[in-house]
């Protein structure tokens, strides 16, 4: 446990608080929360030339891994998270101490702090804009130190400063750089491991992590490649295969899910997770696909990948105005074929957001919110261009109550972006940030299971590497992940690029709507957030019951309001213990 800090602020500790170090040079101690690949040696000397806990933090920020930290003297602290917004901090005040916690239940419970509703309908409405509107939490009176934003207290004062940009690298060389921060995680996760294990689905991102491992450490890699007979176009399985007979450093392990798998399988089976999260809906498949390496030492998930690694589809934004004219058409010409549009509306879709800033897409958004709902007709694929916009607003919007609608709108126009907010790096960023949070409630069921998980593509130092090229070169319609591809060609198989299809699970959500119709709608029979004057139960049960029959549905917003649901109703009999 680390040393407390000053007496004007406290950290309260929860069970879902990742491990920590703590390194101390003359004047100045650190704790680090997560995976921080660097010595302690060089942790001191990243410290030592520093006065203040703040300058000290800056430094850290930049060390190699994924963690969060937090440095004190004898008069003040300052805290961050990591980049990516897996590690988090929150804070608030109470009997005049400021508190502190990388968990927001454990404040909330400390100060009888109940659910904030309006950002409980802001995540479900905007979930990837909702961190931007203001820094109250899910919780009233619990604030969240945002992934971009360094937390500096002195005495009762706390304030927050802008966390410094990862360290440029130039754009030549983010390949061999990408190469070298993932080999490093690697090698630091695995070295001295009792065991080892990794996810090998047959793409890219998970292939890579388990080929890797597989030629780092002598110890035998369990590589896990799970596929059910409900998955549409699946040939996970297939690749991870082939990928695994010629790699002798893996033992590869196929697991089969059947109808116990499914998606919202044992709904109330997940631990209490202190956030909202998917996760409890495919905690049944968790559980099933990670028994086999229960025990672990570390276990290697490629998440994050397909979000570090390319760019959103605005990037054809930014592509109009940097990229020149052949390129551009280029682009949208591939993205209008594969997805069977005609060109000029996704070049009209393209321009338009290359002169709409962030700021101009939220106060569209808010009005959007401000139009009442048409009313409930068959659900369509959205048209491909639609994409191309910096704020989409989610499906379950059209569920909710005319009040969360105006709360939510009331909230984005008084929202104030910065100008570092447009464009499509400042885009990936957010959405980096919005994946690293699912990620977080992830690790908490993982370890729940006694996996502890290493996510290399989320380490500081690899988000440095692909960040450092502009999201327009980052992706390509033509080309799956190139950077990647650059970076590991000749050092990895080549069958490991060739592919270029993706896994599509989304029929098994039908199928597991199907299996478990009567719990899924139990869930809105006596809605929490009905009585949270959020969302129209009613409205969201003709959708529901429109999946359950097979018909298209808006799944990912379902999902959402399924998962909030579990969660308010996992809350209520939440005692604190594990």
């Amino acid at each position: 446990m680390p040393d407390a800090p000053p007496p004007q602020t406290t950290i309260r500790f929860s069970r879902w608080d990742p491990p920590t170090r703590q390194i101390s040079t003359p004047g100045l101690s650190a704790t680090l929360f997560g995976d921080c690949l660097s010595s302690d040696q060089t942790v001191a000397d990243a410290i030592v030339t520093n006065t203040t806990p703040a300058q000290a933090v800056r430094a850290l920020v930049h060390l190699p891994g994924r963690f969060g930290v937090t440095v004190r003297d004898g008069d003040g602290i300052a805290v961050a998270g990591d980049l990516a917004g897996t590690i988090r901090w929150w804070w608030t005040r109470h009997n005049g101490t400021i508190q502190l916690a990388l968990s927001p239940l454990p404040l909330a419970q400390l100060t009888g702090s109940q659910v904030n509703p309006l950002a409980v309908a802001a995540n479900l409405f905007l979930p990837d804009a909702a961190p931007d509107l203001s820094d109250e939490s899910i919780y009233h009176g619990v604030r969240e130190l945002s992934p971009s934003r360094i937390l500096v207290i002195s005495g009762e004062h706390a304030t927050t400063e802008r966390r410094p940009d990862p360290s440029p690298i130039p754009v030549r060389d983010a390949p061999e750089a990408l190469a070298e921060a993932l080999a490093t995680s690697v090698r630091a996760h695995t070295a001295g491991a009792a065991a080892v294990s990794a996810d090998l689905s047959g793409g890219l991102d998970s292939s890579t992590l388990a080929l890797l491992a597989a030629r780092t450490t002598d110890t035998p890699i369990t590589a896990l490649t799970y596929t059910d007979s409900y998955s549409a176009n699946d040939d996970d399985a297939g690749y991870a295969l082939a990928l695994a007979k010629d790699e002798p450093g893996l033992t590869h392990q196929v697991l089969t899910g059947g109808p116990e798998e499914l998606p919202f399988t044992d709904l109330f089976g997940a631990p209490v997770t202190d956030l909202s999260s998917l996760d409890v809906l495919l905690y049944a498949r968790t559980r099933f696909r990670l028994a086999p390496v229960a025990g672990t030492s570390v276990h290697l998930v490629g998440g994050g990948g397909d979000v570090v690694l390319g760019a959103p589809i605005t990037y054809l934004a930014d592509a109009a105005r940097l990229a020149g004219a052949r390129r551009f058409i280029s682009e949208c010409t591939g993205w209008a074929r594969l997805r069977h549009r005609p060109v000029h509306r996704l070049v009209r879709a393209a321009l338009v957001a290359s002169r709409t800033s962030y700021r101009a897409a939220l106060e569209h958004a808010a009005t959007e919110l401000d139009t009442p709902p048409r009313a409930r007709r068959a659900e369509h694929v959205p048209r491909f261009e639609s994409s191309v916009a910096w704020v989409h607003v989610s499906k379950s919007a059209r569920w909710a109550t005319p009040s969360a609608r105006a709360q939510v709108a009331e909230a984005l126009r008084a929202g104030r972006p910065g100008d570092d907010q447009d464009g499509a790096d400042a885009h990936t960023l957010r959405l980096i940030r919005w994946h690293g949070s699912v990620t977080r409630s992830f690790l908490h069921v993982a370890d729940h299971l006694g996996v502890p998980i290493a996510a290399p593509f989320f380490d500081s130092d690899v988000l440095a590497a692909c960040l450092s090229v502009p999201a327009w070169q980052r992706a390509t319609v033509h080309q799956a992940k190139p950077l990647l591809r650059q970076a590991f060609t000749g050092r990895l198989p080549n069958d490991l690029f060739i592919r270029r299809t993706k896994g599509d699970y989304s029929a098994c959500e039908y199928h597991g709507l199907r299996a478990n119709a009567g719990a899924v709608r139990a869930l809105l029979t006596d809605s929490r957030l009905a009585d949270l004057d959020i969302i129209d139960a009613a409205a969201v049960r003709a959708d529901l019951d429109a999946a359950i029959s097979g018909a298209r549905a808006p799944m990912g917003a379902l999902s959402q309001v399924l998962a909030t649901e579990v969660w308010l109703r996992q809350l209520e009999t939440y005692t604190g213990e594990a």
